[in-house]
């Protein structure tokens, strides 16, 4: 009697956690989808950089980086994020100066 009752809802928590590892997965498979593009919004463009939404567009004002527009809204490349870090684009900025001997 007890099996008559256990073995339905077992089963029905088996198939609910398989779902929902499936959509775990799908995420996942989506966030790895996502980080080999090289396109970022501003807010992951910002994450990726450690600063704010704001000084991404402000960056893009300011010609380090360029600003894309599309369907999706302003996008920027990581590899164009990457170089304003280090103060290259396009040939402007100053390379980094090496610190002083200690």
């Amino acid at each position: 009697m007890i099996n008559e009752v256990l073995v339905p809802n077992l089963m029905g928590v088996i198939a609910h956690l398989r779902e929902e590892i499936r959509r775990g997965l799908e995420d996942i498979r989506n966030d790895v989808a996502r980080s080999h593009s090289p396109w970022m919004c501003a807010n992951t463009a910002a994450r990726y950089a450690d600063c704010s939404p704001s000084t991404i567009h402000k960056a893009a004002t300011d010609g380090l980086i360029e600003r894309y527009t599309g369907l999706a809204g302003p996008r920027f490349r990581k590899d164009e994020i990457d170089k304003a870090i280090v103060g290259k684009k396009k040939g402007r900025g100053t390379t980094p100066k090496p610190s002083a001997p200690s």
